[in-house]
């Protein structure tokens, strides 16, 4: 992740992602919107040009239901992105170990990890499916950013609800350790 990103998501709360990641993320928004281009044009098509395509259709279903779950996907992956923010009374390098722990503990692999970012991408292994989950996790300062998302680099899915339980296991063995090391 670049350092233009990293900050970029800081200053937002939300997790900035790459022109590619963040196509990946909302492939589903334009897939919805194809049969209402589709059939717009033909219409478009067969108004021009004085000819009848279609006799009679169901308008509702070709461009409304379509278009409403466009903007629904659109809506859950946009909401996806917003950041955990954790606040944390530990300097950024020991929080940096309670976090490298933490990952650990949870039996998670980091695919990067630095002083700054620490990117952890899992395989989703239920149904045998092609996806998996990427968490993100932010430090600056004693502030610690966290978020999960299904991974970009593979297929996203906008109805998987895992994303939130990875979090909720990382905050609560985050707290477990912090609470170790206090004592």
């Amino acid at each position: 992740m670049k350092q233009k990103l990293i900050d970029a998501s800081i200053a937002s709360g939300r997790l900035k992602l790459s022109p590619y990641h963040l196509f990946s993320h909302y492939y589903i928004v334009p897939l919805f919107l194809l049969p209402p281009i589709t059939f717009g044009s033909l219409t478009l098509w067969d108004y021009l040009h004085s000819e009848t395509i279609f006799k009679k259709i169901d308008y509702t279903i070709i461009y409304i239901v379509p278009i409403s779950l466009s903007l629904l996907c659109f809506w859950l992956q946009y909401i996806r992105l917003k950041l955990t923010v954790i606040k944390t009374s530990f300097p950024a390098d020991e929080m940096l170990k309670i976090l490298r722990k933490a990952i650990k503990n949870l039996g998670w692999h980091a695919s990067i990890n630095n002083k700054k970012v620490i990117i952890v991408k899992m395989d989703d292994d239920w149904a045998m499916r092609n996806s998996g989950f990427q968490v993100t996790i932010l430090i600056c300062n004693n502030l610690v950013y966290l978020n999960s998302i299904n991974d970009p680099d593979r297929r996203s899915s906008p109805i998987w609800l895992g994303n939130k339980k990875n979090i909720k296991d990382l905050v609560t063995e985050i707290n477990r350790l912090s609470d170790q090391e206090e004592i």
